[in-house]
């Protein structure tokens, strides 16, 4: 993992951006772990409901 966590920046037991955590995810019919990085929301965000980041 050390080569892909070097890619997202992220830092066991350090600051990072991203927090690592294991998820389920499907294989075919069977539910297998999987890690992903996830970016916790911060407090001043603003949540996009068209899902467009730049108005046309």
């Amino acid at each position: 993992m050390p080569p892909i966590d070097r890619l997202e920046g992220f830092r066991p037991g350090g600051h990072s951006m991203y927090q690592r955590v294991m998820v389920a995810v499907l294989c075919g019919r069977t539910s297998i772990p999987a890690w992903t990085y996830w970016m916790p929301c911060p407090p001043s965000a603003e949540r996009v409901a068209s899902g467009q980041w730049l108005r046309p």
